[in-house]
């Protein structure tokens, strides 16, 4: 992670971004957790779908802040290094690059937001499957539409989907935030009723007509 600082940088500085960080990387959303970091270390790790990648590196000063480059535990095939780099001016955007330990897998530049972890009850296209108990009357959908109502009550606790279309189609949407890949037992009881009512009801309305 390279943090870009103008004037003398300080341990109060680097432990700022002691913080979880989300943006798009190939149109999904990666996370990137920093569990530590001071003036000669970080520590942390990246979830991205399935994969969960813990992270160490060195911090090294610069004329104008840090760089800091964080190397990936995991297996080559699917881990590399990160470069964050952070400028002064601009205190809550990092610039990231991305290399693959194998160089098999191009090498990946986007930026990361701060963005913290917690339940969003209210948002969505469909709250209030996260509300209250879903009636016939709220049902009536196609089976794409009941699939989205679905998978919308997981990404408002933070799920993050290993399935690439749905992980995309949360991925533009600010209040989503991939925070673990598996978020079972954070769902609520009206959420696991209603789950359970989507799946018994979606094979009906397969054999229904749906537009023109």
């Amino acid at each position: 992670m390279t943090l870009l600082f103008s004037g003398m940088a300080t341990a109060e500085d680097i432990k700022q971004f002691q913080r979880s960080w989300t943006g798009l990387y190939d149109e999904r959303k990666i996370s990137v957790f920093i569990q530590s970091i001071d003036q000669k270390q970080v520590k942390g790790y990246s979830l991205l779908g399935a994969n969960k990648q813990n992270f160490s590196g060195a911090v090294k000063a610069t004329p104008k802040g840090y760089k800091v480059t964080a190397v990936e535990s995991g297996a080559k095939n699917s881990s590399g290094t990160f470069i964050f780099t952070l400028n002064n001016q601009q205190p809550n955007l990092i610039d990231v690059s991305w290399e693959s330990a194998t160089g098999q897998v191009k090498p990946k530049y986007f930026d990361l937001k701060p963005q913290q972890c917690r339940y969003q009850k209210n948002e969505g296209d469909y709250p209030e499957a996260s509300q209250r108990l879903l009636k016939d009357a709220d049902l009536q959908m196609s089976p794409e539409a009941l699939d989205y109502m679905r998978n919308e009550i997981y990404a408002r606790h933070g799920y993050s989907f290993t399935n690439k279309e749905w992980a995309q189609s949360f991925a533009h949407l600010e209040w989503y935030m991939p925070c673990s890949t598996n978020v079972d037992a954070q769902l609520t009881s009206i959420e696991k009723t209603n789950i359970d009512r989507i799946k018994k009801i979606q094979p009906y309305m397969s054999k229904m007509e749906w537009g023109r």
